[in-house]
């Protein structure tokens, strides 16, 4: 009996012992997990600002292209109709234009504000708030995109057409 209680305690202390011994591993293992989590922290953020980055200058040339068409036909719509022509109907399309234009900045402005937020998001230890936040920028990247295609749309088959039949009748005439 004394035997199997000195074999308990000698199994008990080894046991003990090589847990203490595996401390230093546990503990550099979780720093290597902190540190591997503070990298990819870096790394998402970094390349969530340069999508933000690229967004936002596409945002720019987009809405810059679509005022310098504003600003083109409203000049044309002030010098047809100091020539006497009826523009009404051109300056109904342009105002929609305008309309398009701001909600096109408005969806885009949502997509680079939802990036920005999954940033917060990405550090944290909340990864359904980060995909929750990815999700609603593509959400808003694809209307910002449909606003886009109207856009277009409205420029190719209302806005140009229009011009034309203007410009036309004043041949013709």
């Amino acid at each position: 009996m004394n035997v199997l209680i000195k074999t308990f305690l000698v199994i008990i202390s080894l046991v003990s012992l090589s847990l203490l011994s595996a401390s230093p591993a546990v503990a550099q293992d979780n720093s290597q997990a902190r540190e591997r989590v503070a990298n990819r922290c870096t790394i998402v953020t970094q390349r969530v600002d340069l999508i933000t980055s690229r967004y936002e200058q596409n945002k720019n040339r987009h809405v810059e292209r679509y005022q310098n068409i504003y600003q083109k036909v409203t000049e044309l719509i002030t010098r047809l109709e100091n020539e006497g022509y009826d523009v009404e109907d051109l300056k109904a399309s342009l105002g929609e234009l305008n309309q398009k234009v701001r909600e096109f900045a408005y969806e885009y402005n949502q997509v680079i504000k939802e990036l920005n937020d999954s940033k917060n998001h990405v550090c944290g230890n909340n990864e359904g708030e980060y995909k929750q936040a990815i999700t609603r920028a593509r959400n808003n990247l694809l209307k910002a995109r449909e606003k886009a295609l109207e856009i277009r749309i409205m420029i190719n088959d209302e806005i140009k057409p229009e011009l034309r039949a203007l410009l036309n009748t004043s041949r013709s005439n």
